[in-house]
């Protein structure tokens, strides 16, 4: 209501200036002879106004006033009166029109003002200067023969006026045609006046205000009552009570407005398709609109919602940005206007019809998981629908990857927003050709599903459910019928069940995604050992170096890229549940802690073998168990630069002691791109991981114990700020590591380890608190039988 109320009387205001504007009387006879003297040139170099040109300017002005023959004339000027360097406007010269009325005509009210439309509709009447005197009475005293001086002494604190400085301005008078009251044109007045458009605890609104438009009935209701409401009060009242309530339009409701909250506000048009007046953006007023498009280009909208309003008041749709929504761009999100047609008699010639409306974008409820299932421990099928509506609208709502990644973490969480018991979510691609359609994206209670292909899946009557599910539309969330079984090998004993599934599009993909609620079926099934696929030569359970680490990543990154490359992403996309499955299982990719996971170049989890419920976190900048905060950030460049090696602590499962500390664990990356999936083909980071200790103890049962003690060296060097050094024992030993700078001085000791004899042993530095340089290291073995030494050199860069 207060959004209309307010449009209303902003637009009568605005309608009496427009008017004022568009045809001025022949009460000046300036037309032909007035010398063309533009704001630009009121300033001189010296930076001055000059009197001479501010008055010319004034009066020039007043007489292109004069040419303009009808309202939507006027209101298409209404432009260069706002625009900064245009003939009407520059720097700090700019003009202000204000209401020369007289009984109840709006004397001194302020219909434009070129620095600060917000304050159109503002009555300014008694306003006073820092000396006390009536300056805007003064400048109503104009007439409109000359434009005259009128001097006012401009203050920065209305708390302490007398602090003023001297400034001139001109004003001059003219009568507009279409309008039963003057105009005066002012320039070079620049008093800041903001605090005049204030909210107003003195008036009774409208029942429904604008932060109460949640539904279109609440916005016929808002529109409806504003309009009731601003004519009452014209009719009651007259134009100038009306007209002085005209700012109260254009303040938000946070800042104790009654017809302004966000998006949804009043705006007035001509039946012609001139802006007279729109509390979001005083900027539009006086733009042609008709026939402009929608956001998928309907040119019709416009003269949609004029026609609707002319019938007696109704609503349009259309497709526009929605400042809530990030991600509508191109094709916008739907807005709902309702609209009426008015009349203001009297104050415009001709009583035109005047278009008074407030759009809204109609957002979905919040519906939450929980909400699903009723006290009565069943399903409640609005619900579901309502929930499966409210999270697609959420998804719609994410504009890139990483945001996206971010939001899974609670798709999976029990008691989320989106997760609570047997109620959760599944998204399903659902694309064309070699697209990967009837794959399921994420599942929100089974996530070893991810990646598995499901399009051809039945339910317990022979229904293939997926491809119904598939059919869903943005428009609204479809239902979807299922008969559930328990025993895939009897699928007819099944209970009828309910689900609903709707689409949208993802920025962040080349494909949309179906978003499905109570498709409860266990299909764990579907992700088992595949015997027809030939798989990379190296598998999990045979790395156990550094080398056939570097050889089953190298190899899973080459082996799932061929595919893609060969067979297309669907044929890829399918076999994504392979990689969880576990060696002991017949797997391929997973044997314990030795997996395969990957990672944005911004650091969230897309994919991890080993526990799904990780996906989606971000993990950059975690520490690893020694406080290490920039092991991930390094196998992002390590992979990025070729790809690459490096170590951290972390807890070894075969190591019951290493809570506090960790166990070094090495972790081998590349950087690929799957080009035509992900928007922007960012890099993504594929790693695998190992524990050495573990794995050298396999080693050692087929290897010779080393004959000699050997400094292998360090790796990487040039480092930052973690290298490892390796060597080999010929005999179980205590070994320490000395740090030692080019002065000879030792700036680092590490604690002593006890090692077994063997070869490729390792020792972890952490040198983040030394400055970057060369520096030794010297490695000392102290055996049963005998003692060892050996110096490197390493460089630390920073």
């Amino acid at each position: 209501m207060s959004l209309i109320g307010r449009k209303f009387k902003v637009t009568v205001a605005s309608i009496i200036f427009l008017g004022a504007w568009v045809q001025l009387s022949s009460s000046i006879s300036l037309q032909a002879q007035v010398p063309k003297v533009t704001a630009s040139a009121v300033v001189g170099e010296d930076g001055m106004v000059n009197e001479d040109s501010l008055k010319a300017f004034v009066t020039w002005a007043t007489s292109e006033y004069e040419k303009i023959e009808d309202l939507d004339e006027g209101l298409g000027t209404l432009a260069d009166l706002y625009r900064e360097g245009s003939d009407y406007n520059s720097g700090e010269v700019y003009l202000i029109l204000l209401a020369a009325g007289e009984g109840l005509s709006p004397n001194g009210l302020i219909t434009f003002h070129g620095e600060s439309p917000q304050l159109n509709n503002t009555f300014v009447l008694n306003e006073t200067d820092g000396e006390g005197t009536e300056v805007i009475k003064e400048m109503l005293k104009a007439t409109n023969e000359e434009a005259i001086k009128v001097e006012y002494c401009k203050y920065d604190d209305p708390m302490n006026r007398s602090d003023c400085t001297t400034m001139t301005s001109f004003a001059m008078r003219y009568k507009p045609p279409t309008l039963n009251y003057d105009l005066v044109v002012v320039g070079g007045y620049s008093q800041n006046l903001d605090r005049l458009c204030a909210p107003r605890d003195d008036i009774e609104y409208p029942e429904v205000s604008a932060d109460e438009v949640v539904s279109r009935e609440t916005l016929k209701q808002f529109v409806d009552g504003a309009t009731r409401w601003l004519l009452d009060l014209y009719e009651k009242e007259g134009p100038l009570v009306a007209l002085q309530l005209g700012c109260q339009f254009r303040i938000e409701a946070e800042d104790g407005g009654h017809f302004k909250d966000g998006s949804v506000l009043l705006y007035a048009i001509t039946e012609h398709g001139n802006v007279i007046f729109h509390a979001g953006d005083p900027y539009r007023e006086g733009r042609q609109v008709l026939g402009n498009p929608d956001l998928r280009g309907d040119t019709t909208f416009v003269q949609r919602i004029i026609e609707a309003a002319q019938a007696g008041g109704g609503f349009e749709d259309y497709y526009w940005n929605d400042p809530e929504n990030p991600n509508d761009d191109e094709m916008g999100t739907l807005r709902t206007t309702y609209a009426n047609a008015i009349k203001v008699p009297g104050v415009l010639a001709g009583d035109p019809d005047l278009i008074v409306a407030a759009s809204f974008f109609p957002r979905v409820p919040k519906v939450t998981a929980s909400a699903v299932v009723g006290e009565d421990g069943m399903v409640n099928e609005d619900s579901l629908k309502a929930f499966v509506t409210w999270a697609t609208s959420e998804y719609e709502k994410i504009e890139d990857l990483d945001e996206g990644l971010g939001t899974l973490a609670d798709l999976y969480r029990e008691g989320s927003d989106y997760n609570s018991g047997e109620v959760y979510l599944i998204l399903l691609a659902a694309g064309e050709g070699l697209s990967p359609n009837g794959l399921i994206t994420f599942h929100g209670e089974s996530p070893q599903l991810n990646n598995t292909f499901v399009l051809n899946e039945t339910d317990g009557e022979g229904t293939e459910v997926i491809k119904e599910m598939l059919k869903a539309t943005n428009e609204e969330a479809i239902k979807v019928e299922y008969c559930k079984y328990d025993d895939p090998m009897n699928r007819s004993d099944c209970t009828t069940m309910t689900s609903f599934a709707m689409r949208y599009k993802p920025p962040t993909l080349n494909y949309d995604l179906v978003v499905v609620g109570g498709y409860s079926q266990n299909l764990d099934r579907l992700c088992a050992p595949r015997d027809d696929i030939e798989y990379p030569e190296v598998s999990a359970d045979e790395v156990v170096s550094r080398e056939t680490l570097k050889q089953f990543v190298d190899g899973a990154t080459r082996w799932l890229l061929d595919l893609y490359e060969k067979e297309g992403p669907l044929v890829a996309l399918q076999l994504g549940c392979q990689f969880r499955i576990e060696a002991e299982d017949g797997g391929h990719f997973k044997d314990g802690s030795v997996l395969l996971y990957a990672i944005t170049e911004h650091g969230n989890v897309i994919f991890h073998a080993g526990d799904p419920y990780r996906e989606g976190r971000q993990v950059l900048g975690n520490p690893d168990l020694r406080g290490d905060t920039t092991f991930v950030q390094r196998i992002i460049e390590a992979a990025q630069a070729g790809g690459g090696f490096e170590d951290y602590y972390w807890n070894d499962p075969e190591n019951p002691n290493d809570d506090e500390m960790g166990t070094l664990r090495t972790t081998y990356a590349n950087a690929i791109k799957v080009p035509g999936v992900l928007a922007g083909d960012p890099d993504l980071i594929v790693a695998a991981s190992f524990f050495p200790g573990t794995s050298t103890a396999v080693e050692d049962e087929i290897s010779e114990i080393p004959s000699e003690f050997v400094l292998q060296g360090n790796y990487p060097n040039p480092f930052n700020p973690s290298t490892r050094i390796l060597f080999d024992l010929p005999e179980r030993a205590k070994v320490t590591l000395q740090v030692i700078d080019v002065l000879g001085r030792k700036v680092t000791e590490l604690p002593v380890q006890q090692f077994e004899a063997g070869a490729n042993l390792t020792i972890e530095l952490n040198a983040a608190h030394l400055a970057s340089g060369t520096y030794l290291y010297r490695m000392i073995a102290i055996g049963s039988q005998n003692r060892y030494e050996k110096t490197g050199i390493m460089t630390l860069v920073k």
